[in-house]
């Protein structure tokens, strides 16, 4: 249903989490409040969000709002909490395994 959203979300997901651009106000967050801090570090926390809230914009977008929709957006949440975790951890060991190489 919401398949043309995983990309976006997890490019928002990583802009989110890693840009540089958004380094400084990241940072600034992540001192100014230990939940927030807990939230921009936690890629599960913050993919469920973001796919929550891209979904629901999308279908209220489309004009598809209802209660059956509304569980959909919460599942892709999950979705994207899953996908987002397993790319992460995919690409800490792919950091891993370059960082030994160069040794």
């Amino acid at each position: 249903m919401f398949s043309e959203l995983i990309l976006p979300s997890l490019g928002l997901l990583f802009i989110l989490k890693y840009s540089y651009i958004l380094q400084k106000p990241r940072n600034f967050l992540k001192d100014s409040c230990n939940l927030l801090n807990e939230f921009l570090t936690c890629c599960m926390c913050m993919g469920f969000w973001v796919g929550l809230i891209l979904s629901l914009t999308y279908t209220w977008l489309l004009g598809l709002m209802d209660v059956m929709m509304i569980f959909h957006c919460v599942m892709f949440g999950f979705q994207i909490s899953f996908i987002g975790f397993f790319s992460d951890v995919i690409l800490e060991a792919i950091d891993e395994i370059i960082d030994r190489l160069k040794r």
